[in-house]
């Protein structure tokens, strides 16, 4: 890595407050924290001291490669997030098999096959006829009482529809843009009863990799959405593998941990230039009481775990790849009261409508 200073960059993001402000706050502090341990000044995107070119830049999005070439971004020490040839490499698409003889060119099939172990049972769909009969299937196969339609490229539980029946289904899939599947797909999968969502992945700092595996704290929204409240977080240094042999875990932790190290293996045949990456993975039972597990989502960019992330790196510093920090974070959707868990944390957003903190607990 040969830059001169860590900034900010929110190209791609909402310009509507108090959205914009939130990710300012959190980006913009992680950089602050990113930016202190690469022993680098930290540049306000509002006053440029520096080129792009010599810049260790912190994206809020996905960047594609063609960006990020033309920011001097060739490999991951060089900035923290994740640069791929088309974004439906970070879609749900690409995660299961398909029907559809017609398919766009991000997608591909060796790799839906490749990683049908390791995720949620579902089906990609290319058209809307397509995605019908693609419910059908599932509906036929599937112990469970619904199937939830995903629009591939939404986060944060955005566009996701439990249904049920045939009609629902056909009234449904008559709303949407069929031009709009066949370019980005819907995703169909199996629906889960009471889900949890455990996130596994890795960041790598300049020429220091952490791998990290955390619990999601999620409460339902005013909109019904599951709706992210943060995560407990444990960080060792190292890869994905180091953290399996530090921290004793559960079965449900063992597979998903598994499943999402076996999913980024398979993920390198798209070529990505990624510093910060990782996978959710949902588990819980159908309507017939048995459990199921499988990865969910891809998330190539600066995530909800990652104020715990520099908190824990920084910790980790000077340590033992063997040592283990567990950190928190917190979404205060209520700020005017004070949760028992933000008690001595760092607030990362701090607006009227949303305090997101995070604090380290121990180094084990």
């Amino acid at each position: 890595m040969n830059k001169e200073a860590v900034g900010l960059h929110l190209d791609g993001v909402t310009s509507v407050r108090p959205f914009r402000d939130y990710y300012e706050q959190r980006n913009g502090t992680v950089a602050q924290y990113l930016a202190r341990y690469l022993n680098l000044p930290y540049q306000d995107s509002t006053e440029p001291t520096v080129g792009l070119d010599r810049l260790y830049t912190v994206p809020a999005k996905t960047l594609l490669k063609s960006r990020a070439h033309a920011m001097g971004i060739e490999t991951e020490g060089d900035f923290y997030g994740a640069a791929v040839e088309h974004l439906g490499h970070v879609g749900k698409a690409i995660l299961h098999p398909t029907i559809s003889e017609y398919i766009p060119s991000f997608y591909s099939p060796l790799f839906a096959r490749e990683v049908h172990p390791f995720v949620l049972p579902g089906l990609s769909a290319f058209s809307r006829e397509d995605a019908l009969e693609s419910f059908l299937r599932l509906k036929k196969a599937s112990p469970s009482d619904y199937i939830r339609f995903k629009a591939p490229n939404e986060s944060d539980g955005h566009g996701q529809y439990a249904i049920a029946t045939l009609p629902e289904a056909r009234k449904f899939l008559n709303a949407l843009d069929n031009s709009l599947v066949q370019e980005q797909g819907l995703v169909l999968e199996l629906g889960v009863q009471h889900p949890s969502t455990i996130s596994a992945g890795f960041a790598q700092i300049g020429t220091d990799r952490f791998s990290f595996i955390a619990d999601q704290k999620n409460d339902r929204g005013e909109d019904g959405r599951d709706r992210y409240a943060g995560c407990n977080v444990a960080v060792v240094r190292g890869s994905l593998f180091d953290l399996y042999r530090a921290i004793p875990l559960d079965t449900v932790h063992q597979k998903a941990l598994e499943s999402c190290a076996q999913l980024y293996e398979k993920y390198s045949q798209f070529d990505p230039i990624a510093s910060r990456l990782s996978f959710d993975y949902v588990y819980g039972h159908t309507d017939m009481g048995d459990e199921v597990g499988g990865v969910t989502d891809i998330t190539a960019r600066l995530g909800g775990t990652c104020p715990a992330l520099v908190l824990a790196a920084e910790a980790l510093h000077d340590t033992s790849k063997q040592s283990v920090a567990q950190a928190e974070v917190t979404l205060n959707y209520e700020p005017e009261v004070l949760l028992p868990e933000e008690q001595g944390a760092i607030n990362f957003i701090d607006e009227p409508t949303l305090r997101l903190s995070a604090r380290l607990h121990h180094v084990l």
